[in-house]
């Protein structure tokens, strides 16, 4: 499937504005299009992650910045930073350093 990439990004941005804003349920349908043209832009779908916690759905969330993390893991530390917390605060397995295997940050409260 062809991906349009370079419009993708637009439409999150637009999103993450109307989030800023208060104006959540009128960004979702500009996350959706960003994401409906590019699928695989760990940005996007990191970002879709935090449009879900902004709407307070944090399994939806953590669902998002995994998406993200499985994409492209090393230097996605968007995806990282929320992952930790939201594996702790819904009860998960903590995340793993591809590399090493051992927990990152397993004293976060």
């Amino acid at each position: 499937m062809e991906t349009w990439s370079e419009y993708s990004y637009p439409y999150a941005m637009i999103g993450r504005c109307l989030d800023s804003l208060g104006r959540i349920e009128e960004a979702t349908p500009y996350f959706e299009k960003a994401l409906l043209l590019d699928p695989n832009n760990i940005f996007v779908v990191a970002y879709m992650g935090l449009h879900e916690l902004e709407r307070g759905d944090f399994k939806s969330a953590h669902d998002y910045f995994e998406q993200s993390w499985n994409l492209r893991w090393y230097g996605n530390f968007l995806a990282q930073k929320h992952l930790i917390i939201l594996k702790k605060h819904l009860g998960l397995p903590p995340l793993l350093d591809p590399v090493t295997g051992n927990p990152y940050y397993s004293d976060i409260q």
